[in-house]
């Protein structure tokens, strides 16, 4: 949150961010992607890396996903987030540990 909160100001008119909830317990996870929307709503252009795809897709208009380093899958956010058997193949063996994103409302720091 403090390299956020430096980062921002010396006003950019773009935000690059890597894993910013690596290591993070969930509930201040939670709160990183919550800056990071209200950062969107107020029109700042972030580019977003990200392993938690639940939480990226909720706060991005595009996702891309890579593997091995090639794009796998684009196109817009909302209908990854929105297709569970596409969110399931696309994480491979991770995906039995996921739970299904809620229908509506903030993130809840148990799907972040």
């Amino acid at each position: 949150m403090p390299a956020i909160d430096a980062l921002l100001a010396a006003d950019p008119s773009l935000l690059l961010l890597d894993e910013p909830s690596q290591g993070l317990a969930p509930l201040i996870a939670h709160e990183v992607f919550q800056v990071i929307a209200t950062l969107r709503k107020e029109g700042m252009s972030i580019l977003l890396v990200e392993q938690n795809v639940r939480a990226a897709v909720r706060v991005a208009d595009i996702a891309y996903v890579l593997d091995d380093g090639r794009v796998v899958h684009h196109g817009p956010a909302a209908e990854l987030a929105a297709d569970e058997a596409r969110l399931r193949a696309l994480a491979g063996a991770a995906a039995q540990t996921w739970r299904p994103a809620p229908q509506s409302g903030p993130p809840s720091p148990a799907t972040i």
